[in-house]
């Protein structure tokens, strides 16, 4: 009988002791993506009210240094969407396609 007891208190001790919150790892980056009523029109311009008020955030290389060309990013969600927004620099744009509509598939985009 004493033996059961032992078992189910370890079994309770294991159990809180996995399903105990774990800290954050420090200087782990958080990022806030907030929620929006406003209409956001697909178009390419970020001019909504909602895009002002939406946390900018920039991309780092992987061992945390800060890239040659800077690329920051903003994050929405309504009721149905997320969305996205980029803003990407590039010192090196080329391409071989010159029609409208072309296959840029076919580049290094």
């Amino acid at each position: 009988m004493i033996i059961k007891k032992i078992r189910f208190l370890i079994f309770i001790i294991l159990t809180f002791c996995y399903c105990a919150p774990r800290e954050r790892p420090e200087g782990l980056p958080v990022y806030h993506c907030y929620k929006t009523s406003e209409e956001i029109i697909i178009d390419g311009n970020i001019t909504e009210d909602a895009w002002k008020k939406a946390e900018e955030a920039q991309f780092v290389n992987f061992d945390g240094s800060v890239p040659e060309q800077k690329t920051t990013f903003k994050w929405l969600w309504d009721d149905v969407y997320l969305y996205g927004a980029f803003h990407v620099e590039d010192k090196d744009i080329w391409s071989t396609k010159t029609v409208y509509d072309d296959s840029l598939w076919l580049e290094e985009v």
